[in-house]
C-alpha cells in the first residue's frame, strides 16, 4: 500500500510540474485527472466499502492423526472492486503454541479462499482474526472492518486399531442382575418400571408375559447403575505425542464399554492439581470430554493420578500410551498391552 501511495504522489507531482511549465490543454487535463482520481476510485469502491462481510470456517472441524485443518475465509459483497487484508492467529490451546499469518484476498460473491493448512498432532486449534482492513480498488486506503468470530477445530488422537483389549475382571465385576441368561450388554442395567413399547426400544426389554396378557407390546424400563462401574484413569501431562497415544487408547476402551452398554467414568488431574471425573454413558459424552481436554493447557510434568487420594468404586484401569493396568485396592493386578 505504501508503494502505491508513493507512486500516486509521484504521478500527481509530475502532472503538477507539467502544468506549471506547460499550461496547455493536455497538461490541464492530466492535472484534473490526477486530482479527481482519488474521489473517483473511492466512488467505485463504495459498494464494497459498505456491504462487505467476512466470515471464517474450518473444513472439517474434526480431524485425526495429524491430518491438515483447512481454514476458509469468505469475503462476501454484492459488487465490489476491493480486497480484504488481515492478520490471522492460529493457536493450539492444548500445547500452547501459536502461528501468525498475513493474508490478502479479493472480495467476491460467496467465494471461498483457502489460505492456510494447519496440521497439529492433537489439541483444539483456534483461528482468530486479530486485525482486518478493507482496501479500496486502487490500494491507496485501508478501512478497518469488524473481525469475524473465531472458529475452533479439534485435532483428535488416532484411535487404537484394533481396539485395545479390556481386562476380563473389568467386564465381570460390578455387575447388576448377573444372570447367565442375560446378555453381557445388560449387566449394568436395572429395571424399575413397565410401559408400552415405543420406537427405538430394544427387543431385549420386551416383557413377553405381560405382552401376551394385554395383547400389546410392553417393555421393561430401566436405567444404568453407576455403582461399581469401571473407572478409567489417565495422566494428563507429558509430551503431546504420549498423551495423544494414551487418549487414543482411552477412546478405544470407552467405545468398547459403550458398545456393551456399560456405564463408566473417566478420571484425570488438571494442571492445577484438581481431580476431575466425567461420566460416560454414550459416544457423545466422550466427545464432550475430548472437547474439554483438548482445550486445557497440557503441563509437561505431573504426578500420576493413582497417587491422589480417591475412593474409586469398581475396577480401576490406568490407561497409558502402550498398556492398560488393572488395580484392585491400590495394588497392580494385571497389565494388558
Amino acid at each position: 500500500m505504501t508503494t502505491r501511495r508513493l507512486l500516486y504522489l509521484f504521478c500527481l507531482g509530475v502532472a503538477v510540474l507539467f502544468y506549471i511549465f506547460d499550461t496547455g490543454f493536455f497538461s490541464f487535463l492530466l492535472l484534473i485527472l490526477g486530482l479527481a482520481f482519488v474521489p473517483m476510485e473511492l466512488l467505485i469502491s463504495l459498494p464494497g466499502l459498505l456491504g462487505v462481510r467476512v466470515t471464517l470456517a474450518v473444513q472439517p472441524d474434526e480431524v485425526r492423526g495429524g491430518a491438515p485443518i483447512t481454514l476458509a475465509v469468505k469475503a462476501r459483497a454484492q459488487r465490489s472492486f476491493c480486497s480484504v487484508k488481515g492478520r490471522l492467529l492460529c493457536q493450539n490451546l492444548m500445547v500452547n503454541s501459536e502461528k501468525k499469518l498475513r493474508f490478502r484476498l479479493p472480495v467476491g460473491p460467496a467465494k471461498r479462499y483457502q489460505i492456510e493448512h494447519y496440521g497439529a498432532a492433537i489439541g483444539a486449534v483456534r483461528f482468530s482474526v486479530r486485525k482486518l482492513w478493507l482496501v479500496d480498488a486502487a490500494g491507496l486506503f485501508a478501512f478497518p472492518l469488524r473481525v469475524p468470530a473465531p472458529v475452533t477445530a479439534l485435532a483428535l488422537p488416532e484411535i487404537s486399531q484394533p481396539p485395545p483389549p479390556l481386562p476380563e475382571a473389568a467386564l465381570q465385576r460390578g455387575a447388576q442382575n448377573e444372570s447367565p441368561a442375560r446378555p453381557q450388554a445388560d449387566l449394568m442395567r436395572e429395571y424399575t418400571d413397565i410401559r408400552e413399547y415405543r420406537d427405538g426400544d430394544s427387543l431385549r426389554d420386551i416383557h413377553w408375559k405381560l405382552t401376551a396378557k394385554r395383547e400389546k407390546l410392553m417393555v421393561r424400563e430401566g436405567h444404568f447403575s453407576a455403582a461399581n462401574t469401571p473407572q478409567l484413569c489417565f495422566d494428563y501431562h507429558g509430551s503431546p505425542e504420549t498423551v495423544a497415544e494414551a487418549l487414543g487408547r482411552l477412546e478405544g476402551l470407552s467405545n468398547t464399554l459403550t458398545s456393551l452398554e456399560r456405564l463408566h467414568r473417566v478420571h484425570w488431574q488438571t494442571p492445577d492439581g484438581a481431580l476431575q471425573s466425567h461420566l460416560i454413558d454414550s459416544q457423545s459424552a466422550f466427545d464432550a470430554l475430548l472437547w474439554t481436554l483438548l482445550e486445557t493447557p497440557l503441563p509437561a510434568e505431573g504426578a500420576t493420578i493413582l497417587h491422589q487420594p480417591a475412593g474409586y468404586p469398581g475396577p480401576v484401569l490406568l490407561v497409558k500410551a502402550d498398556s492398560t493396568e488393572l488395580y484392585e485396592d491400590g495394588q497392580l493386578k494385571e497389565v494388558v498391552e
